[in-house]
C-alpha cells in the first residue's frame, strides 16, 4: 500500500512538472510573440514618419519655389519702380516722350517732329516698295478697282529740305487707311516730269500761295488743277483750332496733305459735315478752320471713299 501511493506520488510531481514545463514554454512562447508584435510596431511607426517626412519635402520644396517667386517679383516691383523714376525735373522717365511724339514741354509733338525733319532720309527703294506692296492690296480690297496716280514734289520758295515732306507725301497717300481704301495708288516721279505728273505736291511759302490762285489764302493750303499746294507755315505748325483739340502736328501734316489731294480726286469742301459732337470730323470737313465738335480725322471716313 505505502509503495502504491509513492509512486502515485511520483505521478503526480512529474505531471506537475510536464504542467509546469508547459506553462513555462507557453509563457516564452507569449513573450516572444509579444516581442515580436512589438518591434513590428515600432517598425511601423519608423515607416510612417518616414512617410510623412516625405509627403512634406515637397511642402518644403514648394515653400523654397515661394520664396524664389517673391523674388522674382520684388525684381518685377524693381523694374516697375525703375519705370516710374523720376528725371530731374520731377518727370517720370516713361513720360518724357510719348508714343506719338508728344511730351509735356512739347504736347503737340512740334519740337520731337522738326528734330524728325532735320535727320530725315529719303525712303529706300526697298521701303517704297513695301509700302506699295501694302497699299496695292488695300486698293484691291476695296472693290473699285486699282487706279494710278503719278505726281512729283515740288517746292516755291525758301522752305528749306524736302526730304521729311516726300516721304510723308508718298506714305500717307499709300497708307491702307487712306485713299487706297477707295482703290488709289500713288506713285512718285522725278520732279522734273511734273508737267507729266497727274499732280503736283508742292511745300511753298506762305506768301506764295496766292502765285497759283487769288482765291488761294496765305493763311491756310490749297489746290488748283493738278497743283496740291501745302502752305509751309501749317506743315511746320498746324493751326491752334487742330492742335487745341487734341491733335498733334504729324497727324495734322497726314491730314492737310490727305484733304488737298482730295480736291484733286473730286472732292469738295465740307462736303459732309460733322455727324455729331465727339464723332471723327469727316476727311474734307475745313478741319484747319473748325471741328464743329468732332474730333480731329486724318483719313477718309466710308462715305468719302469714292474718286471722280
Amino acid at each position: 500500500m505505502a509503495d502504491h501511493r509513492a509512486s502515485r506520488r511520483r505521478v503526480d510531481v512529474s505531471r506537475e512538472r510536464k504542467y509546469v514545463l508547459r506553462r513555462a514554454i507557453i509563457g516564452a512562447v507569449a513573450l516572444l510573440a509579444l516581442i515580436y508584435a512589438i518591434a513590428a510596431t515600432v517598425t511601423a511607426v519608423g515607416a510612417i514618419g518616414a512617410a510623412r517626412g516625405a509627403d512634406d519635402a515637397p511642402s518644403a520644396a514648394q515653400a523654397a519655389a515661394d520664396g524664389r517667386d517673391g523674388q522674382t517679383d520684388g525684381a518685377d516691383d524693381a523694374d516697375a519702380s525703375d519705370d516710374g523714376k523720376k528725371t530731374d525735373d520731377g518727370k517720370s522717365d516713361g513720360d518724357a516722350a510719348d508714343a506719338d511724339g508728344t511730351s509735356e514741354d512739347d504736347p503737340f509733338g512740334v519740337k520731337a517732329v522738326h528734330a524728325a525733319d532735320a535727320t530725315a532720309q529719303p525712303l529706300t527703294d526697298a521701303e517704297r516698295a513695301a509700302i506699295m506692296e501694302r497699299a496695292t492690296a488695300a486698293a484691291e480690297a476695296s472693290g473699285n478697282g486699282v487706279t494710278t496716280f503719278t505726281y512729283c514734289i515740288a517746292t516755291n520758295g525758301d522752305v528749306g529740305s524736302t526730304v521729311a515732306f516726300a516721304n510723308t507725301v508718298y506714305e500717307t497717300l499709300n497708307d491702307a487707311r487712306g485713299w487706297t481704301r477707295a482703290g488709289a495708288v500713288f506713285t512718285q516721279i522725278a520732279d522734273d516730269a511734273c508737267a507729266s505728273a497727274d499732280m503736283a505736291i508742292i511745300l511753298a511759302q506762305a506768301e506764295r500761295m496766292t502765285d497759283y490762285s487769288l482765291g488761294c489764302s496765305t493763311e491756310y493750303s490749297c489746290r488748283v488743277g493738278n497743283d496740291v499746294i501745302v502752305n509751309a507755315d501749317r506743315w511746320n505748325g498746324g493751326t491752334d483750332t487742330w492742335l487745341g483739340a487734341g491733335g498733334t502736328l504729324a497727324r495734322y501734316r497726314t491730314m492737310v496733305i490727305n484733304h488737298e489731294v482730295g480736291h484733286r480726286l473730286g472732292h469738295i469742301d465740307n462736303e459732309t459735315w460733322c455727324a455729331a459732337p465727339g464723332a471723327a470730323a469727316p476727311l474734307m470737313q475745313e478741319q484747319s478752320m473748325g471741328l464743329d465738335g468732332c474730333v480731329g480725322n486724318e483719313w477718309p471716313l466710308d462715305g468719302e471713299l469714292w474718286i471722280a
